[in-house]
């Protein structure tokens, strides 16, 4: 095999790595709006919380990103564990990539609220675009363009309250969990 074909293999698996990843997004999204996770629990916040903060070290070290975690609250919802997961680390996540070197990822629990804070671009994001499906701030961008919508779907599916404010050069996430 001659370098430049084994280049072009390479290029083509990235190309269905992002395929697949972008398959498995779109069903999680019509999974989550068809309510097919029905395995409510009692999930503790925190505790997933601390699971996502380890998980995502490495690439945060990587990234040169510190993540600290305020915990003033214990913070505890009925929902599916697996969405809780996918939730939380999907706004990590989002906080890590988008994020500058040097930068920080600031996680604060307060009674029924969870706040993610991060450095990033220095302007605010489209704060009525930035859920939407595909939507990328920077077309250069890598994702799929669907994280921010799967993280809608759930905060819609339990009725929980998500926002977006750009404070003190900061972009933080507010998700308020609204138990009825």
């Amino acid at each position: 095999m001659k370098p430049h074909q084994a280049e072009h293999i390479a290029a083509v698996m990235g190309v269905i790595g992002q395929l697949v990843k972008l398959n498995k997004s779109l069903l999680l999204l019509t999974k989550i709006e068809n309510k097919q996770f029905l395995n409510n629990q009692q999930v503790f916040v925190n505790e997933i919380l601390r699971e996502c903060k380890d998980n995502l070290q490495e690439i945060a070290a990587y990234k040169r990103v510190d993540i600290s975690i305020d915990n003033q609250d214990e913070l505890s919802v009925q929902m599916d564990v697996s969405l809780t997961r996918i939730l939380i680390s999907n706004l990590i996540r989002n906080a890590i990539f988008y994020n500058i070197p040097d930068g920080k990822v600031e996680v604060k629990i307060e009674k029924n609220i969870l706040r993610i804070c991060n450095t990033g671009v220095d302007k605010a994001l489209d704060a009525e675009k930035i859920f939407d499906r595909f939507y990328k701030s920077d077309q250069g961008q890598k994702g799929t363009g669907l994280g921010l919508s799967i993280v809608q779907a759930i905060c819609k599916l339990y009725n929980f309250s998500l926002t977006y404010s750009f404070e003190d050069k900061l972009h933080c996430f507010a998700l308020e969990f609204n138990q009825n």
